[in-house]
């Protein structure tokens, strides 16, 4: 009897651990687990808040906007989608579709994850040929994990502090800064895509009053979000594959 106890205590304890292991596979081998399995591109969905963002323009929130684009006369690229905000402090950034997170870089510092070269960074692949990436968020308190699902509006982030300098009363103000990237691979290219043409209705008319309402106007092309809508670069050779997964 007590042979025939140990004997089943070993098979519910293998089970267990094989169990474990069945769950803890599918994050390192990320490449079995993409979601969903789709070669269409994303619907994204813009969310920010809560309070609702101030887009009067005698008295925006939105400090200026930047967007993809290349410049012809010195080549020099921007490949990030970005919010420059002021009086707003440490927004949740949310995942603007499904798919699984597959490059992590994990940051706990709000006072600096603006700067150059700091900041967390997260990047999540759609379906077998786009990702997203976040970068310069801070993702204290967050369990986020290389391999983990995501749906869209999870919070996956939250908004680094920047000091910003008021364009017309020339005076220091405190906002915050979010950035992101929408990337492509196709016929064995790796491309920077515009991501306001894969927003959807709403979220396009969100983003627009969004760009009216900016307060730094200096250097800002007529056509919310700009008109490139598809780039590709040597840096983003080497970026894109590794970190949207699409090297595995």
């Amino acid at each position: 009897m007590r042979k025939s106890l140990v004997a089943s205590a070993v098979v519910i304890l293998a089970a267990v651990i094989l169990s474990g292991a069945l769950e803890w596979v599918p994050h390192e081998k990320e490449s079995e687990l993409y979601y969903p399995e789709t070669s269409a591109p994303p619907v994204l969905e813009f969310e920010w808040g809560p309070p609702p963002l101030i887009l009067d323009p005698e008295n925006s929130e939105i400090y200026s906007c930047g967007h993809p684009s290349v410049n012809p006369e010195t080549g020099e690229l921007n490949q990030e989608m970005s919010i420059f905000f002021v009086h707003r402090s440490r927004d949740p950034i949310y995942a603007f579709c499904d798919g699984v997170v597959t490059y992590l870089v994990e940051w706990e510092n709000f006072e600096d994850a603006a700067e150059p070269g700091l900041g967390g960074e997260i990047w999540i692949r759609y379906g077998k040929n786009y990702a997203i990436g976040y970068r310069h968020v801070v993702t204290a308190g967050l369990n986020l994990a290389k391999g983990m699902i995501v749906k869209t509006g999870d919070i996956i982030g939250y908004g680094a502090d920047l000091k910003l300098q008021h364009p017309v009363e020339n005076k220091i103000e405190n906002g915050q800064f979010f950035e992101f990237v929408l990337v492509e691979r196709a016929d064995g290219h790796y491309y920077y895509l515009n991501p306001f043409y894969f927003f959807d209705d709403e979220s396009r008319t969100k983003l627009v009053e969004i760009w009216n309402a900016a307060i730094r106007r200096e250097g800002m092309e007529n056509t919310p979000w700009g008109e490139n809508q598809k780039f590709s670069s040597m840096g983003g050779n080497l970026e894109i594959p590794f970190k949207a997964g699409f090297a595995d």
